[in-house]
Formats: C-alpha cells, structure tokens, sequence
C-alpha cells in the first residue's frame, strides 16, 4: 500500500509489467528489492493525496504467467530446472542443489513455475536419498534444493536474531517491557 502525494502512479504511467526497484531499510540494514508489476489497484483519493496498492512478484513469475513450455528433454533434474529458469529471467538464485537423478520428460504445453515443481518434487539429493527438493522464493531470489542441504547451508548460522528489552527495570509496563529492541534478519543468503 502507498500513500502518494506526488500523483506517482499518474505522473509515471506505472502498469503491469513494468520492473520496479525499491530501496527498504531497517535496523540500519539496507535491502534492494526487485519486481515485476503485476497490477496496481484499490486507487483511493484521501487528503491531497492518493492511496493505492501496488501488487508486485518477482520477473520468473510474472514470465510464467505468460508463457508455457512444450519439449521432451532427458538430463539432470536440476540442469533442466536451471535452463528453464534461466530462459526466463536474468535473477539470482541463492542456492540450487544439483540433483543426482537424471529422467526424460516430455514437458506438455505447460506453465513454468508448475513445471518447476514437478522437477523439484522429482529431484534426488546430492546428500542422501531424499527426493524432495524445494523451489521457492526467498528475499526475491530462488532456491532450487532439498531441505537436508538448506540444513547444511545453515548449520551455525543465525536465521533470526531479536533482544527482547528485559533488562530495563524502570520500564513501567508489561508491554513496554516485552517490545524487541533489536532484530537481525537472517544472514544465511549474504
């Protein structure tokens, strides 16, 4: 949801399909996050200015939307799952596990992101027997792997941190006392 002032969306002709890149900070952390405008709606007219919300997904997902994929193809579940992702968008991916397993598909007129997960579902660990691989989005970068090696990845790493504001004995009220005073979002992916 955005509260503008300055007739953002009027002045720029923001619509469907355009790529966008927002700049979101917090605890002194700075994070740069692109998207895919999917549509904008719920346009509301408030005190000299204007609400709407801008409902956004990242390039791979708004590309599958529109396009759908009919081949036969023999290999590495993961190496075909790489070269369909890499023929519909330039992101980054953070962590794609090979898979051990090799299978020939035949692929019929169907949508990316379904295809995905059916070669997710399909893919065996390089780590054990495990045929169950996760394609997901995450801080808008992909993942292609099997919770076993997102387990090893993480191993002594912190997922997430907060303090809560205990310490504080001139705090006056239970709620006060419980708010978080810092919070570290997960260092994994960096």
């Amino acid at each position: 949801t955005l509260l503008d002032g300055n007739n953002f969306v009027l002045e720029f002709g923001v619509e469907s399909g355009d790529e966008i890149e927002m700049n979101i900070t917090w605890s002194e952390k700075a994070v740069k996050i692109k998207a895919v405008v999917m549509r904008v709606r719920d346009v509301a007219n408030a005190d000299n200015s204007r609400v709407y919300n801008i409902e956004c997904v990242s390039k791979f997902f708004f590309e599958s939307m529109k396009t759908k994929i009919s081949r036969s193809v023999f290999g590495k579940l993961s190496d075909i799952a790489k070269d369909i992702y890499s023929e519909l968008t330039d992101e980054t991916v953070i962590h794609w596990e090979p898979s051990r397993n090799k299978q020939k598909l035949v692929i019929p007129y169907t949508r990316p992101t379904k295809i995905m997960k059916i070669l997710a579902n399909r893919s065996q660990s390089s780590l054990d027997d495990t045929t169950m691989f996760f394609f997901q989005d995450s801080k808008m970068n992909y993942n292609f792997a099997s919770l076993e090696y997102l387990t090893k990845v993480a191993e002594g790493k912190s997922i997430l941190q907060f303090v809560y504001n205990i310490n504080d004995l001139n705090i006056n009220t239970i709620g006060k006392a419980r708010r978080i005073e810092t919070f570290q979002p997960s260092t994994i992916s960096d």
